[in-house]
């Protein structure tokens, strides 16, 4: 089973037209993907170079001052000679331009300045690097209409933990593009004998022009959607404009009457993360999802629907190669390990490899030091069809306890409805049915309405039951901002764990052997022990009440403008309890740091 989100339906990810893997690029600039397709096979979108306004985070516009005066000037700094300085500097006025009392050879009359000193014009534009700050980071990571938070989740994780490795994979050409090398299994090559020898990994690279995807009306081919920063919509994942400049350059013009002082800013951008998904969607195409690795495809004419949905346990070995191959040596030890839960649990016991893998975690910061050795790689999954009878068992143990006295009579309907449709569901089986499991499930746990259910002070087993609602009330789509708690079907990048005592003392399970290690659990409070996670939209982050913001900061998708102001980063930490209630697996790998 693989989780499928809302960037394509089933019919989208049927659709092949053969011949039409990729679609025709400019000479010299290397093939694009062919665009993602909607369910009538027309394109959602369209491949272009980007402008640093279409990049989440970029700079607000800035007025321009102005200064009547009457003056005679000479340009010392034009634009093809300008004064270029770190951000935050400015230059002194002889640098930039000369006056002269009475008018002189060489000098210019204006009668003001447009632009001045402290106020120039200002323009801004993308450096050439792929990173910012020449590294890669999670923070760059935002998934957008492509369902491959699989892919995001790992690479949010792989960026927090060993971000060499991306470096290590990704060739800038100068260009604005870049080659990214992958790993892959060939199965090719016969032995003298004429059998199939063993599998062998190698590498191949794949080369991306500077052009990623845009969504594109449906109707208007070559239209694309605004973003209401003056650029454009992305399609996949969003790029992210550093919070200053790396530098500016100053100029100066005399355009009659006036003269000009101008201020171009160059950011750097995160360019690495919308062109390693471009290049993963054409290594697909020819080498499978996973590189071949799990005996998958590798022939695919719609790349971008290929990897719309996925595993990140899988996907590891297009990363690591033979240390996450999980048909071979697997010296990473790339894993997978399924949670179990249920009302009243004991979740350590219940869970013994799980916490194993989050052990991992334990100590260790949110990113990557010098003084690691290796990179533990960990996701987590959240899927629909686990969750349902986990919210079918929360619904029985929430209405056997004592605090369901204190629900409305109104709202234990609703919860009513909630159990027919998932028993409806449970016979049927079909997608209607499952879609009406959402549909009772947010009719049941809306803020308007359910009051008494998303007061505090209720008890565990209804709180338990109203983050599995939370979970389930938009079954089958991303596109819902405001009141959730995690996204089923989906995939987060797992940040850290703490394992530790009711008053916060960390209890130092990873320091006896594995078997020893349920000897230990009765000193860790689950409730006081937490997770910390990363969702791959870069927001949207728990909120019961749809408030926007959390402890943890915002909890929508970041905006524009950037000047300072909080931005949603997708990070968030649950306790230990509540993460074995709503994630159904753990995905793990331990690699040597790039």
């Amino acid at each position: 089973f693989q989780p499928q989100e809302s960037g394509q339906t089933a019919s989208q990810q049927a659709y092949q037209t053969p011949g039409q893997a990729m679609s025709a690029a400019p000479p010299g600039r290397g093939p694009n993907p062919m665009p993602q397709l909607d369910e009538r096979g027309v394109a959602q979108g369209m491949h272009a170079r980007p402008t640093l306004v279409d990049a989440v985070g970029a700079p607000a516009p800035v007025a321009a001052g102005a200064e009547a005066r009457s003056a005679n000037v000479r340009v010392v700094a034009p634009r093809t000679a300008p004064v270029v300085l770190g951000p935050g500097t400015a230059p002194s006025q002889d640098q930039l331009y000369q006056e002269a009392t009475p008018a002189t050879r060489g000098f210019t009359h204006v009668d003001g300045l447009s632009g001045t000193l402290a106020a120039p014009h200002v323009g801004n534009r993308m450096s050439s690097s792929l990173y910012i700050g020449n590294a890669p980071s999670p923070d760059d990571i935002q998934q957008g209409g492509i369902g491959d938070c699989y892919l995001q989740a790992m690479l949010m994780s792989i960026a927090q933990r060993d971000p060499g490795k991306i470096r290590s994979m990704m060739s800038p050409d100068g260009r604005g593009g870049a080659t990214v090398t992958f790993w892959t299994r060939d199965t090719s090559s016969t032995s003298s004998a004429g059998s199939s020898p063993a599998p062998q990994s190698r590498q191949v690279s794949v080369h991306v022009s500077g052009t990623i995807q845009y969504r594109q009306d449906g109707v208007a081919t070559g239209q694309r959607f605004d973003n209401g920063q003056g650029g454009f919509q992305l399609l996949g994942a969003q790029l992210r404009a550093a919070d200053h400049p790396r530098q500016s350059s100053w100029w100066t013009a005399v355009r009659a009457p006036n003269l000009e002082v101008h201020r171009d800013d160059e950011y750097d951008t995160a360019m690495w993360a919308a062109l390693l998904e471009k290049a993963f969607a054409l290594f697909t195409a020819q080498n499978g999802q996973y590189g071949g690795s799990q005996g998958e495809p590798t022939s695919e004419p719609n790349p971008y629907g290929a990897i719309n949905g996925g595993w990140s346990h899988q996907l590891a070995f297009i990363f690591y190669g033979p240390q996450a191959d999980l048909a071979g040596p697997n010296t990473g030890q790339q894993q997978q390990q399924s949670t179990t839960w249920a009302p009243g649990s004991n979740v350590l016991a219940d869970n013994p490899q799980v916490v194993d893998q989050l052990l991992m975690l334990q100590g260790r910061g949110e990113r990557a030091t010098d003084r690691d050795q290796d990179a533990p790689i960990l996701t987590a999954t959240s899927m629909v069809y686990l969750l349902l009878p986990r919210l079918e068992a929360a619904i029985t143990a929430a209405q056997a306890d004592a605090d369901w006295q204190n629900v409305s009579a109104s709202e234990r309907v609703q919860i009513a409805l909630v159990q027919a449709a998932i028993g409806n569901y449970n016979t049927l089986g079909d997608d209607a049915s499952r879609t009406a499991v959402g549909t009772a499930c947010s009719n049941a746990i809306a803020p308007s309405t359910a009051t008494t259910l998303l007061a505090s002070g209720r008890s565990r087993p209804v709180l338990e039951m109203v983050d599995l609602l939370l979970d389930l009330k938009n079954i089958g789509t991303d596109a819902s901002p405001g009141q959730r708690n995690i996204y089923g079907d989906h995939v987060y990048s797992v940040v850290g764990a703490s394992f530790a005592t009711t008053i916060g003392t960390s209890v130092p399970l990873q320091a006896v052997l594995p078997a020893m290690r349920p000897l230990l659990f009765p000193m860790v409070d689950t409730a006081v022990s937490q997770v910390t996670m990363r969702n791959p939209h870069h927001g949207n982050t728990p909120d019961r009440t749809g408030s926007g913001q959390t402890s943890d900061g915002p909890t929508g998708y970041p905006q524009a403008g950037g000047g300072g102001a909080q931005q949603a980063t997708g990070l968030f930490r649950m306790s230990l309890q509540d993460f074995f209630v709503n994630f159904t697996s753990v995905e793990s790998g331990v690699f040597p740091r790039s």
